[in-house]
């Protein structure tokens, strides 16, 4: 059953960057829709996260007959689906992280997928369609990259890493910071979007 949901997952993910979001990288269809960000935050969402997000669902529901979708853009519009999460099996959907660079024209994006059980987690996968890069994690069966089984290996440092994301209120702040981390990390920066920050933290 895990091999078998892990590839429909995958198929899933590969058929909405197909269909919603590829063709639109780097053209007027990239063009932001709207701003769902607040305090201060921006959070675009475009024609391909809706697109994406309304493929994956029709996909996912079919692989578990009665389980509960809840998609980033759904929840935007109604968040009593939050609800679904702690009863019985939901799917957890991110049609497009990293929507800012997508809409910039740049890297990284990616999808992201989840499952989660009685509100527990029991599987996770992430799709980058610039590098065709495919992750998979199921509670109990480890992880695989691209089918390859995959364990985090330890990597000598002389410093610690210190990965540092793009967001800040401002810049004084952002300066501030690296200023203090410099003295005793190696900085490296963080960029928005969790679908390549997981598997850069997860490959040291």
């Amino acid at each position: 059953m895990t091999d078998r949901l892990t590839l429909a997952v995958e198929q899933a993910m590969r058929e909405a960057a197909e269909i919603a979001i590829m063709p639109r990288f780097r053209t007027s269809e990239a063009h932001v829709l709207a701003d769902k960000g607040e305090d201060g935050n921006t959070e675009p969402v475009t024609a391909a996260d809706r697109e994406s997000e309304e493929i994956l669902a029709g996909r996912l529901a079919a692989l578990i007959p009665g389980a509960g979708i809840v998609g980033e853009e759904a929840v935007h519009a109604d968040p009593a689906l939050l609800s679904r999460l702690g009863s019985g099996a939901c799917w957890l959907i991110d049609p497009l992280d990293g929507t800012a660079n997508f809409a910039a024209g740049q890297g990284p994006f990616g999808l992201l997928v989840a499952l989660v059980e009685d509100g527990l987690p029991v599987g996770g996968w992430i799709f980058d369609p610039l590098s065709n890069r495919f992750c998979a994690a199921l509670a109990g069966h480890g992880a695989s990259v691209n089918g390859e089984a995959f364990k985090a290996a330890e990597i000598p440092r002389k410093r610690p890493l210190a990965a540092v994301t793009r967001l800040f209120a401002n810049r004084a702040s952002r300066e501030t910071l690296m200023d203090a981390l410099e003295a005793d990390y190696d900085v490296v920066d963080s960029p928005r979007c969790a679908a390549d920050q997981y598997p850069r933290v997860a490959t040291g």
